[in-house]
């Protein structure tokens, strides 16, 4: 018969099995339990209608943000992570629909407020050898209106700006600091609103449904 000492040594380890079995995170199933290349297919027309109605990401801070997200999502099993082949190719589109949502986000770019500020300017044409003595004579000059150096060149990056309000939202929606994220969330709607008109609203509307769609075909089985 094993002794006391033994006892107590596999005892604890079994208890040691059942808490790390406890504290493990498993794998949740889709929340529809539907094959995966739904997601990818809807994926896949997510990306092209919004490809079509915002071109491609162009400021690092979509990437950035959009890999955080991506993280997160996973991370806290908000998204199913489908095992075999089909992992990565959801986790690209997932990736590349997050980009393309923070292009609709925070994705100005850079303004120039300034370029209608011009300033007359006259310039003397020399004439060629071969005209007449009477051209010659006559003075030449072109009238043109030209921007100023340094000023009328002058940017702003509006995609900053739009991040900083964006998570000055975000920190105030956190600590349920509601004038303050309503007041945030209003200034960037109102500073992303010529952005916003630049984009082709037909194929961002339905870039925002599939994604939408995407999404959802990926949701996890809510923890109990």
């Amino acid at each position: 018969m094993p002794s006391e000492s033994d006892l107590e040594t596999r005892i604890a380890r079994l208890e040691q099995a059942i808490v790390q079995l406890e504290h493990a995170a498993p794998e949740s199933p889709p929340f529809l339990n539907l094959p995966p290349y739904w997601p990818l297919l809807s994926g896949i027309l997510a990306l092209a209608f919004g490809y079509l109605g915002m071109a491609l990401p162009h400021h690092y801070f979509q990437y950035i943000f959009a890999g955080l997200i991506l993280i997160v999502s996973y991370h806290r099993h908000y998204l199913h992570l489908f095992a075999g082949y089909w992992r990565w190719p959801l986790v690209i589109i997932n990736y590349a629909l997050w980009c393309l949502f923070f292009k609709l986000m925070i994705g100005a770019g850079e303004a120039h407020p300034l370029t209608w500020l011009k300033m007359p300017t006259i310039t003397s044409n020399e004439e060629a050898e071969s005209s007449s003595w009477l051209d010659k004579m006559l003075p030449n000059y072109d009238f043109s209106w030209q921007g100023v150096t340094n000023i009328s060149d002058f940017a702003i990056d509006i995609t900053q700006i739009q991040t900083l309000l964006l998570l000055l939202t975000l920190i105030g929606a956190a600590f349920r600091f509601q004038p303050f994220a309503s007041m945030t969330a209003i200034l960037l709607l109102i500073i992303s609103i010529p952005s916003f008109m630049a984009f082709q609203w037909e194929w961002v509307i339905l870039f925002l449904i599939f994604t939408s769609v995407t999404f959802y075909l990926q949701i996890a089985h809510p923890k109990r």
